[in-house]
């Protein structure tokens, strides 16, 4: 019964859909290069300002092979509790090209030993 049900709402949805939009995020291998990217909270966390630029070409020689350039920068405030930075990423996969530009915002909390740090990440994306 449950299979049959499925299965009509599949081909409902398939049957009524005009358009579909998707999107596809960029790829990265390593993540412990790229944590502005990952965790906005991480904004100025290492106390001092971080540069950091990536780029990942996959499938190289191949036409509209997937290539993702990333460039961002973090550092703290003077107070040391708020952390700022700024990452710009440029994604290309096939014809399709994506440029988004991100500011992030860190809070930090000393609680006992350890920092609780919470952060906040907005941008644009501008796609082609």
């Amino acid at each position: 019964m449950k299979r049959k049900i499925l299965l009509a709402v599949t081909l409902a949805s398939l049957t009524f859909a005009e358009q579909t939009f998707a999107q596809q995020d960029p790829m990265y291998t390593q993540y412990m290069f790229n944590m502005l990217g990952v965790n906005p909270a991480y904004a100025g966390s290492r106390n001092v300002l971080s540069l950091t630029g990536l780029y990942r070409n996959q499938w190289a020689g191949i036409d509209g092979a997937p290539e993702t350039m990333t460039v961002s920068a973090d550092f703290p405030l003077a107070n040391k509790r708020v952390g700022l930075g700024l990452m710009m990423v440029n994604d290309k996969i096939g014809v399709a090209q994506n440029l988004s530009i991100y500011g992030n915002y860190a809070y930090r909390l000393r609680l006992g030993r350890g920092i609780l740090s919470l952060g906040l990440s907005a941008g644009v994306n501008n796609y082609r």
